[in-house]
């Protein structure tokens, strides 16, 4: 299994997009964790699919800072104990 987490600064921007699309095809992580999103989580979540991801947990920002993302494959069975708006906190099996 293999993860990236990436203190993004934001999501919102088509380029950032188009760069964490472009390193999840060349990687192919199990799991991609997203810090500092400073969007909404429901945006977040509409990545999923774009990204070739089975599962999403989102925590939304607050304004423009802050928001979570954790997006997993379906090489693995995650399961939400707890999140706010600092952490997610999930059992990745």
């Amino acid at each position: 299994m293999n993860c990236i987490t990436w203190k993004c600064r934001g999501v919102g921007n088509p380029e950032t997009v188009r760069e964490l699309h472009h390193l999840v095809r060349v990687e192919a992580p199990t799991l991609v964790f997203l810090s500092e999103t400073k969007i909404e989580g429901n945006k977040v979540a509409d990545m999923k699919a774009r990204l070739g991801f089975e599962g999403c947990i989102t925590v939304s920002s607050n304004g423009l800072s802050g928001g979570l993302a954790l997006f997993w494959s379906r090489e693995v069975d995650v399961k939400l104990n707890n999140l706010s708006n600092q952490h997610i906190d999930a059992m990745v099996r």
